[in-house]
């Protein structure tokens, strides 16, 4: 009577229940390092990361502007306008190329050589964080 009572799902998830308990493994993982900082400290490293993050993209501005002014300079035909003549305005176009080209070069140099990532922004902070000894050691 009593087999007939059970429903078959419940058979089926049972005898599966056992074959999958029996294939399982348990992976532990409790190491921990635990990093005590003060709020200042912390503050200094996430503003010097974020001082990094900005390098990286400041390239895009000058770069950006750099290929506006290359554009405006080979499709123009300049005038006189604005009390300026012709070839004043194709001469600050030509500054501006230069200049612009200049800021570009600086800002990916800079952006190429400017390390950061998650792994050096925990590594600063562990590094500003003074270091406790673990009171299970003996000191002696």
């Amino acid at each position: 009577m009593s087999d007939t009572s059970i429903s078959p799902e419940t058979k089926f998830s049972e005898s599966f229940a056992a074959d999958y308990v029996q294939q399982t493994r348990v992976h532990l993982n409790f190491d921990q390092n635990v990093v005590i900082i003060t709020e200042d400290r912390l503050e200094l490293c996430l503003r010097k990361h974020l001082e990094c993050i900005d390098s990286r993209r400041a390239w895009i501005t000058p770069v950006s502007l750099l290929a506006a002014f290359i554009t405006t300079l080979c499709t123009s035909d300049f005038r006189d306008s604005f009390g300026l003549s012709a070839s004043t305005w194709q001469a600050l176009f030509v500054l501006l190329v230069i200049t612009s080209a200049i800021w570009s070069g600086i800002t990916v140099f800079k952006a190429f050589r400017t390390k950061s990532s998650l792994r050096l922004l925990l590594d600063e902070i562990k590094k500003s964080a003074k270091i406790a000894s673990n009171p299970n050691q003996n000191d002696g």
